[in-house]
């Protein structure tokens, strides 16, 4: 599995990141905070892609599964003013996906929130080529990503998680999805 993980991080860096630099997103490498984090180093190797878009910030993360060589696609928009949590306040160049009141995440199948991978049934077969089908599936799917951030609206692949305070102070969270 090891073996698996670092060619998907491998074509991923190949693939993937080239075509989202190619839409204007920059690669940039984890803040001085996520690279204490052992957690958020597995997690993100590929660093934190971003742009900017008028005033707003559009974050995309390649986010790997701790134990298998599968990916999902994090993302969300950061406003000019930033974002202020009940525990911190994060200037809109240090925020990360998770840290938005709103942010999403791109699946393979948003249903049964199946990450990017090779299927289990494809065990055994060459895991090359299962793992450059799965990213050329997440590039195909990308476009949902981008009418996000255009347009707001939620993808039949993208399922986002929005916390907000209600006038009590209780944290509340619901869910977006198609």
């Amino acid at each position: 599995m090891l073996w698996g993980k670092k060619l998907l991080i491998q074509q991923l860096q190949e693939r993937l990141v080239p075509f989202l630099v190619a839409q204007g997103f920059q690669q940039l490498p984890l803040s001085e905070r996520d690279r204490k984090s052992r957690e958020m180093v597995l997690m993100l190797p590929l660093g934190y892609l971003k742009r900017t878009h008028e005033e707003n910030l559009e974050l995309v993360e390649v986010q790997l599964h701790p134990r298998r060589p599968t990916f999902v696609l994090a993302f969300g928009v950061a406003p000019p003013q930033g974002v202020t949590l009940p525990w911190a306040y994060f200037p809109q160049s240090d925020v990360r996906v998770a840290d938005l009141p709103e942010h999403c995440r791109l699946y393979a199948s948003r249903r049964s929130m199946k990450w990017f991978g090779p299927s289990w049934l494809s065990f055994g077969r060459d895991t090359a080529i299962q793992i450059a089908k799965t990213i050329e599936r997440a590039i195909e799917l990308l476009p949902e990503v981008e009418d996000y951030f255009r347009r707001g609206t939620v993808g039949s692949h993208v399922k986002c998680i929005c916390y907000s305070l209600d006038p009590s102070g209780k944290l509340k969270v619901s869910a977006r999805s198609t």
